[in-house]
């Protein structure tokens, strides 16, 4: 069987998803196959794997609802490789966002110290740390697996990023103040959002809020806020639902100097918040 043989038998019209997958299959198990231009100029070469393995991990993903990312041990962040596995909540296009938001826009650029809340895979951290590596870069998380994951991804990439594993809101208002910049993508989805059969295979405590998952945003600020240093900036991701929710609760806290930024499809996804004095 060749390359375009195969791709042609599981292709399916009008399912991305479905067509992508695929091909990560094939670049995981294939050794001269590792990216779509070598997918098209390897077309009409015989594969050079096993299709009893592709078919095992095809079944795994679209039988028993396993993300890919768990099998391939991988994920790809804005051109960089991560290592990644069960436990560790699998970063999402709208982080890119984030953070390309954040150094295209020079958000950063006056700030030396920043701190990462809810960093999960680390990926927001490590990424900062390969864009700016003479500034200090702290990520914060709690649980044991992701905190290993940020770890070894920033040993692995010879990065100074340093992950502290604690409660964000145990850290305590002298610790937090030490920062010029916060960095936040919290668990953001209400308790009763319908999500798909593959992200249920994810950690739901990075994922679900109270609060209509308002939880997260209005606990930091209200635990750290008013001790942070004038022109300290705060950086969240947010739902595509929440900015109306998010200006209200910041007006009601009398905080003013604050935006929010729209993705590419118009979506208000990011909020900075400036502290005044």
């Amino acid at each position: 069987m060749t390359f375009k043989e195969l791709v042609d038998k599981f292709y399916k019209e009008d399912n991305n998803y479905h067509n992508l997958t695929v091909y990560e299959i094939i670049y995981y198990l294939s050794k001269k196959v590792k990216n779509k231009t070598d997918l098209i100029t390897n077309d009409s070469s015989l594969i050079d794997f096993d299709v009893k393995y592709f078919l095992n991990i095809y079944n795994k993903v679209f039988y028993k609802n396993i993300p890919i990312e768990y099998i391939t041990n991988k994920f790809t962040f804005l051109n960089e490789e991560y290592f990644i596995c069960k436990g560790v909540f699998i970063p999402r296009p709208e982080t890119e966002f984030l953070v390309s938001t954040i150094i295209e826009k020079n958000i950063l650029d006056n700030k030396n110290n920043i701190l990462d809340l809810c960093s999960g895979s680390g990926v927001i951290a490590n990424s900062l740390a390969i864009k700016y590596n003479d500034k200090y870069i702290c990520g914060v998380e709690k649980k044991i697996i992701p905190f290993n994951v940020s770890k070894y991804n920033a040993k692995i990439k010879k990065l100074k990023t340093n992950f502290v594993r604690k409660d964000i809101f145990k850290l305590g208002n002298n610790f937090v103040s030490n920062f010029d910049a916060i960095v936040c993508n919290p668990p953001y989805v209400s308790n009763d959002f319908s999500i798909s059969k593959w992200v249920k295979k994810e950690p739901r405590n990075a994922l679900f809020a109270k609060d209509e998952g308002l939880y997260f945003y209005k606990k930091i600020i209200n635990d750290y806020y008013h001790s942070l240093k004038k022109n300290t900036i705060l950086i969240f991701e947010i739902g595509y639902d929440q900015k109306e929710k998010l200006e209200e609760f910041l007006n009601s806290q009398n905080i003013t100097s604050f935006y929010f930024i729209k993705d590419l499809n118009k979506i208000d996804r990011i909020l900075i918040i400036n502290k005044e004095n």
